[in-house]
């Protein structure tokens, strides 16, 4: 094999893997008929927040929840999805203790509200059972 073959086969392994990695946002057929369900209500929204943060955080008593926005029709690509979910998309923020001290942090998720639960589309922290978050989403 020449030189040049070689280089030509890595070039077409690897466009084929970054394409297979790439994320593509719904088409407009999948957009039009989506199912976003009905609406949360910011107190929806919060008790699932709430909630969410007893499973996630170190210190879930000390926690306070705000929404910073108010949700929008979106979609989000899950891991291991070849299609996208719909739903009401927002921003919240937890301040929460870090440590026994009763030192503070303040954190910002992206959620999906969906049939009556949130799914956690972005985080930046660790939270007590694994690694930071970050699904590709987008708005209608």
């Amino acid at each position: 094999m020449t030189k040049r073959t070689g280089f030509v086969c890595v070039f077409l392994v690897l466009s084929l893997f970054l394409t297979g990695c790439m994320v593509y946002a719904p088409t407009e057929p999948d957009l039009s008929s989506a199912d976003y369900g009905k609406k949360p209500s910011e107190k929806d929204c919060l008790k699932q927040l709430k909630k969410f943060g007893e499973e996630e955080l170190k210190y879930p008593d000390s926690a306070r929840y705000r929404l910073l926005n108010d949700p929008q029709k979106g979609w989000v690509r899950l891991r291991n999805s070849s299609h996208a979910t719909f739903g009401w998309i927002f921003t919240a923020q937890i301040d929460q203790k870090v440590d026994k001290d009763g030192e503070r942090e303040r954190l910002e998720y992206v959620m999906m509200y969906r049939k009556g639960s949130l799914i956690p589309i972005t985080y930046k922290h660790t939270s007590k059972y694994g690694a930071a978050l970050n699904y590709p989403y987008g708005f209608k």
